[in-house]
């Protein structure tokens, strides 16, 4: 429990397929995942909730700041 494991980054992908010209998915920084393991954080726990499609978030929103 002395070590904390961070996965994620600043931003999301955009939650559907777009019209481009080029492959992919453009950024999305209102929604993202972030997971965390070690370091005292309990286990199964989740902090906020995104509407159906992934691309707002609804519920205990928290910025990358506050983490």
């Amino acid at each position: 429990d002395d070590t904390l494991v961070i996965w994620g980054g600043e931003f999301g992908r955009t939650p559907m397929s777009e019209a481009r010209k080029t492959p992919g998915r453009n950024h999305h920084i209102d929604a993202f995942t972030m997971w965390f393991a070690g370091g005292g954080v309990k286990a199964g726990h989740v902090v906020g909730e995104t509407d159906e499609f992934g691309f707002d978030s609804v519920e205990q929103e928290c910025h990358v700041h506050d983490l």
